[in-house]
């Protein structure tokens, strides 16, 4: 089918078109030359009181392991309503990753005391 001068040329396979600001594009944000960036903050999906409360719940229950994966959905959350250049930033961090951090720290402080029968095997 022949194109018209009116007509724009089909857009290629997943939506991205060079330059726009779809989500198949990707790369970062970026402003015209001279231009600052523009960040900008859309609501929250969903209730964030919602969400605390049942992070609460849900900590209280598990005495305290699932405030890591409590903490990684309320950071998705934050960084999804804001935006630079229009498109939302996204955290891809894990509530495993959170706990392990942890785990690693809690243990390697534990055994840099003197309370640590065998600190001196680990340091």
């Amino acid at each position: 089918m022949p194109q018209t001068d009116n007509e724009s040329p089909p857009a290629p396979i997943g939506g991205a078109t060079p330059g726009s600001t779809t989500p198949g594009k990707t790369g970062p944000a970026e402003a015209p030359p001279g231009e600052p960036l523009e960040l900008s903050w859309h609501n929250a999906q969903g209730n964030i009181l919602g969400l605390a409360l049942f992070n609460f719940a849900l900590r209280v229950a598990t005495l305290g392991i699932y405030h890591f994966w409590g903490k990684t959905e309320v950071r998705k959350r934050i960084w999804a309503a804001s935006r630079l250049q229009g498109e939302p930033l996204e955290y891809t961090g894990t509530g495993w990753e959170l706990f392990l951090g942890f785990v690693i720290v809690f243990f390697w402080s534990f055994c840099r005391s003197p309370s640590c029968p065998s600190a001196s095997r680990f340091l």
